[in-house]
């Protein structure tokens, strides 16, 4: 009988505490990250990383793109706007999880007198993918 467990390479439970991870300045200043897990430790071969960021108030990052890796950003405090080349906008507010398929490129905005706090996670997309709107919960295209 075939075991789930012995296909996965033998990794080792482990513990990080997000204040005692150094923090690391981000997007050309705009804001501060702190890389939680990457691929330099023992995690799952497709996640890229996990990034705890902090925006400055009214700030923007720059237009970007992850040619092969999806970004899903999960929104602690704060609201903004994640702008989508292409002309479409999806405003966001704690709470929020927002998915960006690899080869869209986008910025975020911070739209409040307040500090803007997420948790990145960027996953190795499969050769080949790109999105689509069957990707989509609303049915329509990213870019």
């Amino acid at each position: 009988m075939f075991s789930r467990k012995m296909s996965f390479m033998k990794r080792t439970p482990f513990k990080r505490i997000i204040s005692e991870v150094p923090q690391q300045e981000a997007h050309d200043g705009v804001g501060l990250r702190r890389v939680l897990l990457s691929s330099d430790l023992p995690i799952a071969k497709n996640l890229q990383a996990m990034t705890h960021g902090i925006m400055k108030p009214r700030t923007s990052l720059g237009w970007h793109l992850h040619d092969d890796k999806d970004e899903v950003i999960l929104l602690i405090r704060g609201n903004g706007v994640v702008h989508i080349d292409g002309g479409e906008s999806l405003p966001c507010a704690a709470g929020d999880v927002l998915y960006i398929p690899a080869g869209n490129r986008h910025r975020i905005e911070n739209l409040s007198d307040s500090e803007l706090e997420e948790f990145f996670f960027r996953v190795f997309a499969e050769a080949g993918e790109q999105s689509s709107a069957a990707d989509r919960p609303d049915g329509r295209r990213l870019a």
